[in-house]
């Protein structure tokens, strides 16, 4: 939890600053590194930082139109909005700058106008990483 927290304070305290994010839900555990996670809700979008064995991940999740397991890793988001780049999930403060810099377009997306069609396109990459990773499913 320590790492989170620690990432948010110097890389995305824009989050709660600018954006009004709030902290809504967290968990913590000493075992495999102090492995945990914290979400953060605005009026828009959900946000889940994830520290899973030292390494820290981001998640989104549309307060309109999701389910309760839409939520869609960092790699993804980016994708939509620069489709030449595909990238890993893990965090770091260069990510933190990419977030910081397109979060207004990322808010754009999971806008109660746009979400359907956001988790939609969403699902398609997630299926294309599956099949880049893994091999197409026959």
């Amino acid at each position: 939890m320590n790492d989170i927290l620690k990432y948010l304070i110097d890389y995305c305290a824009f989050l709660y600053n600018e954006y009004e994010f709030k902290f809504i839900d967290s968990y913590s555990s000493k075992e495999f590194n102090g492995q945990g996670l914290l979400i953060l809700k605005n009026d828009i979008l959900n946000l889940k930082f994830i520290n899973d064995r030292g390494q820290l991940f981001l998640d989104f999740k549309g307060n309109y139109h999701s389910n309760e397991n839409d939520w869609f890793s960092f790699d993804l988001i980016k994708q939509m909005l620069s489709p030449s780049d595909i990238g890993d999930s893990i965090m770091n403060k260069e990510k933190s700058y990419w977030l910081k810099e397109n979060m207004g377009p990322i808010l754009h997306l999971f806008s109660v106008e746009n979400s359907l069609k956001t988790i939609n396109k969403l699902k398609g990459l997630e299926g294309e990483r599956a099949n880049r990773m893994f091999g197409k499913i026959k």
